[in-house]
């Protein structure tokens, strides 16, 4: 958000073009693409990660932060390695979106971000922490295009482009209820 807004204050207006190299990356004529590869590291790469111990120092620190202090756990150090985990993330998912729009405007992505939190939050992560994963975000997200397809198959999208928006915060608010509600009833067994 931030350089979203600096660059708004260097150019008159939000604009970018994504660079040559990629410019045919975004086209969909063949699976063998790019895009493709970069999804294949970005799976091997959470494979790799979610082996190791620190991952499983990331997940108690997120699960009970009290608990991953006692047990031993660096917790400002496993804090700072999510998130240079997640920047490499955001940067594979970044070089993506621009090549698959292929424009460099940073404010381009900005409706995606309730679509994002939706596909996590319907692959089983919780916003508190301590629960989810890859797997689960992917099928999340596949099952957020699934209904994009749905929506726009029936020509819902033809309303308004808030109906889509609406759906995906209704999805939103269901699937936090039942994260909530299965997370309070693991608690009590």
């Amino acid at each position: 958000l931030i350089l979203s807004g600096l660059n708004l204050v260097v150019m008159p207006r939000a604009s970018g073009v994504a660079p040559m190299w990629m410019s045919d990356w975004g086209y969909g004529t063949t699976v063998n693409s790019p895009i493709a590869y970069l999804l294949l590291i970005a799976i091997l790469l959470w494979f790799l990660i979610s082996k190791t111990t620190f991952y499983k120092q990331i997940i108690l620190t997120g699960s009970d932060e009290r608990a991953s202090f006692v047990s031993g756990v660096r917790i400002n150090t496993a804090r700072l390695g999510a998130h240079v985990i997640a920047g490499v993330f955001v940067g594979l998912g970044a070089i993506a979106f621009t090549a698959m729009i292929g424009s460099g405007d940073p404010v381009q992505g900005n409706r995606y971000t309730l679509q994002a939190v939706t596909a996590l939050v319907l692959g089983g992560t919780s916003l508190a922490g301590g629960r989810g994963g890859g797997f689960g975000s992917i099928i999340g997200a596949i099952n957020m295009y699934l209904i994009f397809y749905v929506l726009s198959s029936f020509n819902f999208g033809i309303i308004s482009g808030f109906v889509t928006q609406m759906f995906y915060g209704l999805i939103l608010v269901i699937s936090l209820i039942i994260n909530i509600l299965t997370t309070s009833i693991r608690v009590r067994e």
